[in-house]
């Protein structure tokens, strides 16, 4: 499964490009998810912490490829929620809602 929490790059369109050339090479069960508003640091639990610690500024926005712009923890429950349904889908056989 590929989950996607770093935006596309306009200055380097390469970022994500090697997706593109690796997912016709996959075999078997796969899915390819985005998460709208989502950085790089969405999946991590320094997503939660960093403005706790003092290292996120709510008067300064971050660049879409550290925070993003989802609340702390949303990328995280994204990425549990998406897993999690994947992973029932193809190891136990039963298909997520929605899906067939």
């Amino acid at each position: 499964m590929l989950c996607a929490l770093t935006p596309d790059d306009p200055d380097d369109p390469e970022i994500l490009a090697g997706w593109d050339r690796v997912w016709p090479l996959l075999r078997g069960p796969r899915d390819r998810v985005r998460v709208p508003g989502a950085g790089h640091m969405s999946a991590t639990d320094f997503d939660v912490l960093a403005a706790p610690l003092g290292l996120r500024d709510p008067d300064y926005p971050d660049t879409p490829f550290s925070f993003g712009t989802l609340p702390p923890g949303d990328g995280l429950a994204a990425v549990r929620s998406v897993l999690g349904a994947f992973l029932t889908e193809h190891l136990v056989g039963t298909p997520a809602h929605g899906r067939r």
